[in-house]
């Protein structure tokens, strides 16, 4: 269960926009600080889950293939074709990653074949950014899809802690928030003029229930709910899509919290003198006894 996993409701948010519309302030506000409450709360509960777990490294998922903006021969995995290679490794406090086994295992039209691979390096800047790479010393090889013997895979993502996440969901809850508010704001204009109308016993007629909002004030109002609106968009994009993360968490070197690894990221060879081209995809799953480790990395 990811940090970031939105709550049952929130796909339907708007859903709830509208029923807030139609309510009252007090009830729209009690809303609103129960969508909160529950978020904060459902945020919190991977770090509790994830005490239970026995880790022991990550099942890094190489997805060798043709991938768009890649330099290789075009007759490179022009057929389309994948070539999953799974290699569990341990990131080590000194910056190497050190596969578990010699040799990895994929299967080729004949059977299973085994290849060797070596150990690489990894680096992790602000947090955030990962790079690694890992040997493959006889190349590996199905139908189209190949790499060369001696070659050394260099693979790029994005990690988020816990409290990173936690963070961004915090920061956008709270820009949502003052969005609707925004938007009640502006919605009571309309409310206001539509308002039925008062008899007015001194003049004998019927008259409007509230004075008309000044022109330049519906302006500031609705500039302040698209600036709002930006900050909201803006929030929500900084956040990665839950889906996109790693469906575990776990522990990695240099960091005191778990941490999920962001799926599909890049993976490069060095290519002649032109420098590195794509070859295709990684992901990884932290290696754990809970049932959840078993489950197949997302390619």
């Amino acid at each position: 269960m990811g940090l970031t996993k939105s709550l049952p409701f929130e796909p339907h948010a708007r859903v709830f926009h509208k029923i807030m519309k139609q309510s009252s302030p007090e009830t729209a506000k009690m809303i609103r600080h129960l969508t909160t409450i529950l978020s904060i709360l459902f945020c919190l509960l991977p770090s509790r889950v994830s005490a239970f777990g026995k880790y022991d490294g990550w099942r890094i998922t190489l997805n060798i293939g043709r991938e768009p903006g890649t330099f290789m021969d075009g007759r490179w995995a022009a057929s389309g074709a994948r070539l999953p290679v799974t290699v569990p490794c341990d990131f080590h406090e000194d910056g190497n990653l050190v596969p578990k086994e010699d040799t990895v295992e994929f299967t080729i039209t004949g059977g299973a074949v085994q290849k060797a691979v070596e150990s690489g390096n990894w680096d992790l800047k602000d947090n955030r950014h990962l790079t690694f790479t890992l040997g493959f010393p006889d190349g590996v090889a199905k139908n189209d899809v190949s790499l060369p013997a001696g070659a050394k895979v260099t693979c790029k993502g994005l990690l988020y802690t816990l409290p990173d996440l936690q963070e961004l969901n915090e920061h956008y809850y709270a820009a949502r928030d003052e969005s609707w508010k925004a938007e009640e704001t502006v919605t009571s204009i309309g409310k206001r003029r539509e308002a039925p109308k008062k008899w007015n016993p001194v003049k004998q007629q019927w008259e409007k229930r509230y004075s008309e909002e000044p022109l330049w004030g519906q302006v500031t109002k609705k500039f302040d709910l698209w600036k709002a609106q930006q900050e909201e968009n803006r929030r929500n994009s900084q956040r990665p899509d839950p889906n996109s993360l790693s469906l575990d968490n776990g522990p990695f070197p240099g960091l005191e919290s778990y941490v999920h690894i962001v799926k599909d990221g890049k993976m490069t060879i060095q290519q002649g003198v032109g420098g590195n081209t794509v070859v295709g995809r990684w992901s990884a799953e932290p290696i754990s006894d809970k049932p959840v480790s078993y489950r197949r990395s997302a390619l």
